[in-house]
């Protein structure tokens, strides 16, 4: 029936045992899929692919890269494929129906190809995005096997930036970044329920009631009903009795400092 549909031009070969609809547009997606599925049922796609579909900040593949179960060899043409006995199950997500290593894991994996600042921009962008927390990169190292080449550089890296959760911005963790130090206690977007409405504060110092709010130009100039929302929730916040303070870009780390430590008492 292949063979059939084939000589017919309904469908094409893309690999051994992997064929692709006639008149299927061209995609960067298409190449990787279909190596996954030559690979078997067992290969993730993995390294600098991996990092390109989780969208990594200034990672551009190269290659296709799958990793396969250790012991195991797999030769496909013009694709890299590696062997790991330590995948686990959390080091692998589910991308349009192909395996695909997590974000966590896939930043393990390509520790050893970027140094400083890359490595430290990667990590800030990929906590921006939500693909993950230090402490949660820092567990999965906790596991990870000791000698593992570029580990103790992104152990390193992690640890310099515990503690700031998933900040919003790059202006919202360099804030946090400068204060963390100073100030201990505070909560990376903590949220309360008053009249009936969830709120969250970007930055809460909870047992003195203090709200820290990182305010960029781009929130007003950008929409001004978003500008307006902010405004009436800082006033609900104010009405309960929390202490607002103003963090903004054209703060040096000095000025922002001074504006948390007097209502800290300190």
């Amino acid at each position: 029936m292949v063979r059939s549909a084939s000589d017919r031009g309904w469908v094409r070969r893309e690999r051994q045992g992997v064929y692709v609809v006639a008149g299927a547009g061209p995609s960067r997606w298409r190449p990787v899929l279909a190596a996954a599925m030559a690979a078997g049922p067992d290969a993730v796609v993995s390294h600098g692919t991996a990092a390109s579909i989780h969208r990594f900040h200034g990672v551009i593949p190269n290659e296709i890269e799958l990793t396969i179960p250790s012991p195991g060899r797999r030769y496909l043409q013009d694709v890299r494929v590696h062997r790991s006995a330590t995948l686990l199950c959390g080091d692998v997500v589910q991308r349009s129906g192909v395996r695909v290593t997590s974000p966590v894991r896939t930043i393990i994996d390509l520790a050893d190809r970027f140094k400083e600042p890359l490595l430290g921009a990667i990590v800030d962008e990929g906590s921006i995005a939500r693909l993950w927390t230090p402490e949660a990169i820092g567990a999965r190292l906790d596991t990870a096997r000791r000698g593992v080449a570029g580990i103790a550089g992104l152990r390193r890296v992690v640890g310099e930036r515990t503690g700031e959760g998933h900040p919003d911005s790059r202006l919202e963790q360099r804030v946090i970044r400068v204060l963390k130090g100073r100030f201990p206690g505070y909560v990376v977007h903590h949220q309360v329920v008053l009249e009936g409405q969830v709120i969250e504060i970007d930055i809460a110092w909870v047992e003195g009631k203090i709200a820290g709010e990182v305010d960029g130009m781009g929130t007003r100039v950008v929409s001004r009903t978003k500008f307006e929302r902010e405004r009436l929730r800082l006033n609900v916040l104010q009405r309960h009795g929390w202490r607002i303070v103003h963090f903004t870009d054209k703060m040096d780390d000095r000025t922002l400092v001074a504006q948390i430590a007097p209502l800290l008492g300190l």
